[in-house]
């Protein structure tokens, strides 16, 4: 009521038992205390949220720290392979050089190989060439004081030709590989001229007698041959060629001043046969 005096409600009902009381205190609306409200639940979503958060925040730390412990272990990972890589690269460098230098040295063998081939060709050349004047006289028994000279004589008289002592420049036996025959008989004349002559009356010999197995004459030997003084390289080709011929139906096989010669029939080409190489095209 005007001029009255007036109390807060919460001064008036709270607080103080004898609120009810007639006597009325002046107070002052501004000096009245702030009510105390009571507790609602937003305080407490407040509180659960602030907990949420805070275990969001310490689960998001953890995931920070794998990820960088991985990351870690990730460079770590592939500093290692860029190393390894490294190495490789240095290693496949120096394979590649190898390579280099193992094709360098292949063509370096291969025209040493064709130089050595070459140079054997030449030196079997020569070798048989140094062989040029002499005959050799295979399966002769040999005998005690045997005179070779005199079986050399023999030799031609049985194939139509005299040969004087004086055409002889020596008579020698040298061992064979074969087992169980005797020492060969090699005769070197004191020319090839002399040498071609006394093979010529063989040749003739043996083609009208029939001594392509082998020639046999009373008091000196059952089966003899009379052939060039050949190499021993040669006399293997020789040897080879003869099988080959009897396999693949060559009909001549015969060797003149050292080469090797093959002859299907009469009318075909003559073959000169170099090597074993060249008896392999037959196959």
């Amino acid at each position: 009521m005007p001029g009255g005096r007036w109390i807060c409600a919460g001064c008036r009902d709270g607080g103080n038992p004898s609120a009810s009381s007639p006597t009325v205190t002046h107070i002052s609306p501004m000096s009245c205390p702030a009510p105390v409200l009571p507790r609602t639940d937003s305080g407490v979503d407040a509180v659960i949220a602030d907990a949420g958060t805070a275990r969001l925040m310490s689960a998001l730390r953890s995931e920070l720290g794998a990820m960088r412990s991985e990351i870690r272990e990730l460079k770590e990972s592939v500093s290692f392979c860029s190393d390894k890589i490294s190495d490789f690269e240095e290693k496949l460098a120096k394979l590649s050089e190898v390579f280099r230098l193992a094709n360098h040295l292949k063509a370096e063998n291969d025209c040493l190989k064709k130089e050595v081939s070459s140079l054997q060709y030449r030196m079997d050349s020569l070798e048989q060439n140094a062989r040029e004047n002499n005959v050799e006289i295979v399966n002769i028994p040999e005998k005690q004081n045997e005179n070779l000279i005199e079986i050399v004589k023999k030799v031609g008289e049985f194939a139509g030709m005299i040969i004087e002592s004086s055409s002889l420049s020596s008579v020698v036996r040298v061992p064979t590989r074969v087992e169980n025959r005797p020492k060969n008989i090699i005769a070197k004349f004191i020319s090839k001229s002399k040498r071609d002559e006394f093979l010529s009356t063989i040749k003739n010999k043996r083609s009208t007698n029939s001594g392509r197995n082998g020639f046999s004459l009373d008091g000196l030997s059952n089966k003899f041959y009379v052939n060039e003084h050949l190499t021993t390289k040669n006399k293997s080709i020789f040897r080879s060629a003869r099988i080959t011929a009897r396999e693949k139906n060559y009909k001549y096989v015969w060797t003149q001043n050292g080469n090797i010669l093959m002859r299907m029939n009469e009318t075909s080409k003559i073959i000169h046969i170099q090597n074993e190489s060249d008896l392999a095209k037959f196959k």
